[in-house]
């Protein structure tokens, strides 16, 4: 059995392929489970879970964001009440649906992880 560092990478490297797959097609229908950050807290690891700077950053003009591993997508919120469950879900695991199109989610819900 490979050791967890190499189930890991490799766990990574899968994810990555798969994303840019479907990166490549076009604007597609999808599901992700990550924590809700923003474009600006989540280049500062320490502050990515966090509720309060998050929902500062998104009042200061960043937009949401969802971390995945170490990847991050940007949400563009479909309507104001995804606006407010996003809100509601900063600094959380949450699963949110949508469209992607290059790395940016239209989130069409949000709701919390399980």
């Amino acid at each position: 059995m490979p050791n967890p560092a190499l189930r890991a990478t490799l766990a990574g490297c899968i994810l990555l392929i798969g994303l840019f797959l479907l990166v490549s097609r076009g604007p597609i229908q999808t599901s992700l489970t990550g924590v809700v950050s923003d474009t600006s807290c989540a280049a500062h690891l320490s502050m990515a879970g966090n509720a309060a700077c998050v929902r500062n950053c998104v009042k200061a003009g960043a937009a949401y964001a969802l971390v995945v591993g170490s990847n991050l997508f940007p949400l563009a919120p479909a309507n104001p009440r995804v606006q407010a469950a996003l809100n509601r879900l900063a600094g959380a695991r949450a699963a949110v649906r949508g469209t992607l199109a290059g790395m940016t989610l239209t989130v069409r819900s949000a709701v919390p992880a399980r």
